[in-house]
């Protein structure tokens, strides 16, 4: 299931990652389908660059994507069980508009929860509308930082207060990120989990970075570190971002270090030290083709 060495080979080759027969393939088939993160609608649209870099290179080959954007009734600050329904919908009418091409989802942090609530209680998605799914950093089973925030009494009011009124979200939706909330949900949705993992081809892309690495979010990760005691990416722990069932990651991954969380969509420097990060472009084409290879069930998982 651990397909990170073939990950990074692709990465490290000279030739291009994807062969021009494989992006034609691509560009036939596919209708890919991005979805931000939490607080990922905070900015106007002339400064939203959410998935900037992987919008311009699916551009520039001509393969047909479109990001699920507020006015779908989708909203970032929004609990996964009103995003389901708007995002369920929304597949539907691109579906309608493209019935030639399958959907291939690609999600960002609290956009995984919202994905995976959404297709478990639409399985029928699956029939022909949706033929795979890239998470990205999804926070499967909670994060420390969001347990932290709903603690303290007044911190939880003020961060619900400015989530509801300023942002137009939820005001509880920071605690159903907390880690004993998201254990349930993932408990009571384990069979539908399996069945999914069976429907579609799925994976997980999770991050960390180091003490060494110098990030936007190096002091979230000293703070994780402190309370979580796990490699995390600054605000996710590695392992929450792997979506499990009875505490085993039940779909191929890739893990990745010195990544911050942000890192993959949002066009900032990457995180400093001694490594080479990758471009934002050839991450999402590594993507794309390990995606593909466990399409074609080209690739050999090792368990673990």
């Amino acid at each position: 299931m651990n397909l990170s060495e073939q990950f990074f080979t692709l990465l490290n080759q000279s030739d291009p990652i994807l062969s021009d027969s494989e992006i034609q393939e691509l560009q036939s088939q596919i209708h890919v389908v991005l979805l931000k993160g939490f607080l990922g609608d905070i900015l106007p649209k002339r400064f939203d660059s959410y998935f900037a870099d992987s919008m311009r290179w699916m551009q520039s080959n001509s393969i047909q994507y479109t990001r699920i954007e507020p006015d779908s009734g989708f909203g970032t600050q929004k609990l996964s069980e009103n995003n389901a329904i708007h995002i369920a919908s929304t597949l539907e009418k691109l579906h309608h508009h493209s019935p030639n091409k399958t959907m291939l989802i690609v999600s960002h942090s609290k956009g995984g929860i919202d994905i995976l609530e959404a297709l478990c209680s639409r399985m029928d998605l699956t029939d022909k509308q949706v033929s795979g799914w890239i998470s990205l950093q999804a926070p499967f089973a909670g994060t420390p930082v969001a347990d932290w925030a709903t603690s303290n009494r007044v911190i939880n009011w003020i961060i619900e207060v400015i989530l509801e009124k300023i942002f137009n979200g939820d005001r509880t939706v920071t605690k159903s990120m907390r880690v004993r909330d998201r254990k349930k949900i993932l408990g009571s949705k384990a069979e539908a989990i399996t069945v999914l993992n069976q429907r579609i081809k799925l994976l997980n892309f999770a991050t960390h970075i180091t003490a060494s690495d110098r990030s936007l979010f190096t002091p979230l990760r000293y703070l994780m570190d402190r309370i979580a005691r796990q490699k995390n990416d600054g605000l996710l722990p590695e392992q929450s971002q792997l979506l499990k069932v009875n505490e085993q990651a039940c779909c191929p991954f890739v893990i990745a270090p010195h990544i911050d969380h942000i890192y993959p969509v949002i066009p900032i420097r990457p995180p400093s030290g001694t490594h080479t990060t990758p471009d934002r472009e050839r991450l999402f084409a590594a993507l794309l083709k390990v995606w593909r290879e466990i399409k074609l069930e080209k690739t050999s998982y090792n368990i673990g």
